[in-house]
């Protein structure tokens, strides 16, 4: 964050200034432990904490606060919509390009490699992790510098009309949708309102003159965002304005052709490719040269537990539990039983959340396909769901023998290391809070056992 005044700040906040307004921040932190001197903290409040309790702890620590109430240096209505109304004026006082990515999957992935083209060139900013909702995307916005050219944001979306929300604080001259799936359904009606709400952002962009960028594979997109202006589809369909064509693929990474020219993603997983044709899209509309994505796109290394090859031990393991949702569990199995026909897979599933009154189904048609898959040998299953996927695997096909439910980390290492042969492969896919990686960590004792 570029050095700003205090008044300034409470300006754009739209807040009662309480202290003298020419102090100078050079940083926003909803944690008050990293709270220092030029920080302002956010009193946001939760159900079990109330960040206007640390006011005075920041202090302490040469920081200042804004929340709700009137010992905060600033005071405002509303937490969340001032942390809102404060990085919308600031990113428009900034001459950088920003560039929102949002869909029901693929999101991080497309930011990190969108990230890796640009900043081979020009001086860039993009959310850190998954920063993508209505505390988060503003803190990425606050990020940028006066040096900064490209600003690449990640939108996320649980409830109706968030999209619009976010888009109208960033602005984005670009928006990328990777495709509409069910992650999150529980917060919607049905899969058409989580369409509606992640195409918000092609209406903020076409509305402002921009870029739009959708996945053209995806029907329910293409009927959308094809009749834009500015809109560029990409995908493996005919018809597509990025089209591409998979040549190979192996464990480490799949080429590709696009225009008659070649491409190497250097990360696992054919999927991965339709993130890579989304970073390509933005990157040519932002005249980028092919050869420097080329050359992004063969060096990109993804965050932790994406796709990740692991051995601890004896134990071979494909850690993917970053997070899930029901498309993304079944394009990873097909894609891992693909990449490794000779092995005999251990499919370590939990808990897909957000699902609302869809998940019982959705786990039970997510138990099914795994089922069906002809070399997961065994399913281990987790979560509050793990009697309806056990159902549903049984009925795509896995006999009972071959199937246990867990319900602590230590139990399921426990039934790996007894079932886990020469040709087995572990592979770990669930939603963020079950923190599948930590088998990993588990296995690895076995030694000292």
């Amino acid at each position: 964050m570029e050095p700003t005044s205090l008044k300034k700040i409470a300006f754009w906040a739209g807040g009662k200034l309480n202290a003298e307004g020419g102090f100078i921040i050079d940083n926003a932190v909803i944690d008050s432990r990293k709270a220092g001197p030029g920080s302002l903290f956010f009193c946001f409040k939760g159900k079990t904490y109330d960040g206007h309790k640390y006011c005075g702890q920041v202090k302490k620590q040469g920081g200042y606060s804004v929340g709700e109430k009137e010992f905060c240096d600033i005071t405002v209505e509303s937490t969340k919509k001032a942390l809102g109304r404060l990085a919308k004026g600031y990113i428009k006082n900034k001459n950088c390009k920003v560039i929102a990515v949002t869909g029901s999957a693929g999101k991080t992935t497309t930011v990190r490699i969108i990230e890796n083209i640009f900043k081979e060139l020009k001086e860039t900013v993009a959310t850190p992790k998954n920063f993508n909702n209505h505390i988060g995307l503003p803190l990425t916005l606050l990020e940028a510098e006066n040096s900064t050219e490209y600003l690449i944001t990640e939108m996320g979306a649980n409830h109706k009309g968030e999209i619009k929300y976010l888009a109208g604080i960033a602005g984005p001259s670009a928006g990328v949708i990777t495709n509409i799936g069910n992650a999150h359904i529980g917060y919607f009606k049905n899969k058409e309102e989580i369409l509606e709400t992640k195409v918000q952002l092609a209406e903020y962009v076409n509305k402002k003159g921009g870029q739009i960028i959708y996945n053209y594979d995806d029907d329910a997109l293409r009927n959308k965002c094809s009749g834009f202006e500015r809109s560029v589809g990409f995908g493996f369909s005919k018809g597509a304005d990025l089209q591409a064509e998979i040549i190979t693929k192996d464990k480490e990474g799949t080429t590709f052709k696009v225009d008659k020219k070649e491409f190497r993603l250097n990360i696992p997983g054919a999927f991965n490719v339709s993130n890579a044709l989304a970073a390509l899209a933005v990157s040519r509309i932002e005249k980028i040269s092919d050869k420097i994505s080329a050359k992004a796109l063969r060096e990109i290394k993804l965050p932790k537990h994406r796709m990740e090859k692991v051995t601890a031990g004896r134990f071979e393991i494909i850690d993917d539990a970053y997070n899930a949702n029901p498309e993304s569990v079944k394009i990873f199995l097909k894609e891992i039983s693909e990449l490794y026909p000779g092995r005999e897979i251990i499919a370590v599933i939990g808990r897909m959340r957000e699902l609302g009154e869809f998940a019982e189904e959705l786990h039970y048609q997510t138990g099914k396909f795994i089922g069906g898959l002809h070399n997961v040998k065994n399913f281990l299953a987790t979560g509050y769901f793990k009697k309806v996927m056990v159902k549903g695997a049984v009925d795509g096909g896995l006999s009972k023998e071959k199937i246990k439910q867990f319900s602590s980390i230590r139990q399921a290492a426990g039934i790996i290391k007894k079932i886990y042969g020469e040709r087995s492969l572990i592979v770990l896919k669930a939603s963020r809070l079950q923190k599948l990686e930590k088998i990993i960590e588990e296995l690895g004792k076995e030694k000292g056992e």
